[in-house]
């Protein structure tokens, strides 16, 4: 199987259904919602809906996080979209970013994002949770309360064996992240940026991790964010891509932009400073060379025409 080309959307519940069968036909292989309910809505909502509305198209949240959702909810929402497009999902989890931010709050903790995938894992695979592993948020608990019925567990007690359990997905920057990602996930999908080198330290250190906790490293798919731009005039593009990015702070985030037939690589540090120049084929190859499974796609081609023509230029060999 070659390396996948997934879109990361910014479309509503409203869009979707129009959005989804779009991308399907111009050839992407999946399609991530962020789950930020302060910017696009409901992530779950609107994979319901594109799960309805296409048949081949991966369909993902591209992510979650550890604050806004129990993880049972969690859980419980991806594996009824997976039951529902017939085994299309991937559940991608992240520390928490424009989620957590507009509600006054910072990235979850290492530990915590920890907890959190370990668990949200558990409940996917119809295993139980204890009590004690979940953080009770100040409630009291039941078992204070007495009584038959109270279950001394937690589990997904409806999840129908005959579907495929929804592989985790776990986005990572830093060694800290990488190691849930090797210890706990089916995935991980680095947010390192383009470049080679950063990509070949992001892979060894998942790889030495997956190994340390007595797992195949082979049995860990790698993938990449990285953030597109294609535009016929090279200035259009980089206004876009300030645009679509000027938000961002990750001084190590490598942007992709320019013409079909060459490519300004920019580096992304305080403002954006030109680069090398490279050819579509060249980039393409050298993150196909770096061993990945898939790659996430920013980018501010949300017209029509950017669309298909980042399409285009996407798919060349």
């Amino acid at each position: 199987m070659g390396l996948e080309f997934w879109r990361v959307g910014q479309t509503t519940p409203r869009a979707i259904g129009v959005d989804a069968p779009q991308l399907e036909r111009d050839g992407w292989d999946g399609l991530l919602i962020a789950d930020s309910q302060c910017v696009i809505g409901d992530s779950y909502v609107a994979l319901a809906i594109a799960a309805q509305a296409t048949s081949t198209i991966g369909l993902g949240v591209g992510v979650t996080n550890p604050v806004t959702r129990h993880p049972s909810v969690t859980a419980s929402a991806a594996a009824g979209v997976q039951e529902l497009s017939g085994g299309r999902v991937v559940l991608g989890i992240g520390r928490g970013d424009s989620s957590l931010a507009h509600i006054g709050l910072a990235p979850a903790s290492p530990a915590v994002f920890e907890n959190y995938v370990r668990t949200v894992r558990t409940y996917l695979g119809g295993g139980p949770v204890p009590f004690d592993q979940l953080d009770r948020a100040g409630h009291r608990p039941s078992t204070e309360l007495g009584g038959a019925g109270i279950p001394e567990e937690s589990r997904l007690r409806w999840l129908n064996p005959d579907v495929p359990r929804v592989p985790v997905d776990v986005a990572a920057s830093g060694p800290a992240a990488i190691g849930v990602a090797a210890r706990h996930a089916d995935r991980v999908t680095f947010g390192v940026g383009a470049d080679h080198e950063r990509l070949s330290w992001a892979i060894e250190t998942a790889r030495a991790a997956r190994a340390d906790a007595g797992l195949d490293p082979a049995t860990l798919s790698m993938g990449a964010y990285v953030n597109v731009v294609a535009h016929p005039d090279e200035g259009a593009a980089i206004t876009l891509a300030n645009d679509e990015t000027g938000a961002q702070t990750e001084a190590h985030q490598k942007f992709m932009m320019g013409e079909i037939d060459k490519l300004a690589v920019h580096h992304r540090t305080a403002k954006m400073l030109s680069g090398e120049q490279a050819t579509v084929a060249a980039v393409l190859k050298a993150l196909d060379g770096a061993k990945l499974a898939h790659i996430a796609a920013h980018g501010a081609h949300e017209l029509p025409e950017e669309r298909c023509r980042t399409t285009w230029w996407i798919r060349q060999p």
